[in-house]
């Protein structure tokens, strides 16, 4: 959630203090850090986050806040992220990644899914070819376990970075409330969340997030971040929404 609030208000450089402080209880002081095992499963669910975020922000930004993430990693760090990619397409699986997205899609959107579908193919006939692809290969969770903020990783952790269903929707409401100006997007990620609740073998953490308070407390939390990282003159006349 801070790593999508802080890459959507383009605020690159905050994302190596904010690597610092997930990773050291004090930040003045890099022998403080934990150990390599959780600093990396942290800086995986980051970069992760921010991957996702691109389908809601845009390329730029991610690469910006990515560039700076990857700077800030220790070294040990560096070398215990995966260094490939988890979503290349092939013949074989290109079936599996549209049916991923479908499902997505249709669990964020429903009961108006189908209508929606088939209204954002009138604007574009591959518009909503690329939306369902998108979702499929970088929104939805990657086959296998999901990790938390407290779990560790290694090099070979087959399941390094990956988001459950309801942290993907947590990105997606943080990415689009700093952006801005997009209510009707937002609210449709918010309900998204909240269906989230409806997952077979949710995490206790993700039925909190999941549940009003939960997905009341990311909208809350990620406009006091933006109170801090936005200076008031930069956040122009907001659109109010009402959620």
């Amino acid at each position: 959630m801070q790593t999508c609030t802080l890459l959507s208000a383009n605020r690159p450089a905050s994302l190596g203090h904010l690597y610092r402080f997930v990773t050291r209880p004090d930040m003045n002081e890099p022998s403080s850090r934990v150990n390599v095992a959780l600093a990396v499963n942290k800086a995986a669910l980051m970069r992760e986050s921010a991957l996702k975020s691109a389908i809601f922000v845009g390329v730029p930004r991610v690469i910006l806040s990515l560039a700076e993430l990857h700077q800030a990693l220790d070294d040990d760090v560096k070398k215990s992220l995966r260094t490939q990619s988890r979503r290349l397409a092939t013949p074989g699986d290109i079936e599996s990644t549209i049916m991923r997205g479908r499902a997505l899609w249709n669990s964020i959107y429903a009961p108006h899914a189908d209508k929606l579908h088939d209204k954002l193919g009138a604007y574009h006939p591959d518009f909503i070819s690329f939306i369902i692809q998108s979702y499929g290969t970088v929104l939805s969770p990657l086959p296998g376990g999901m990790k938390t903020f407290h779990d560790e990783s290694k090099f070979d952790d087959p399941d390094q970075g990956n988001l459950s269903r309801a942290l993907g929707s947590v990105v997606g409401i943080a990415a689009l409330r700093a952006e801005g100006r997009v209510g009707p997007q937002l609210i449709s990620h918010t309900f998204g969340l909240l269906k989230a609740r409806y997952d077979e073998n949710l995490s206790a953490e993700d039925a909190w997030l999941a549940s009003d308070e939960g997905t009341e407390w990311v909208i809350r939390t990620v406009d006091e971040i933006l109170d801090v990282v936005v200076p008031s003159e930069d956040q122009g006349e907001e659109v109010k929404v009402k959620l």
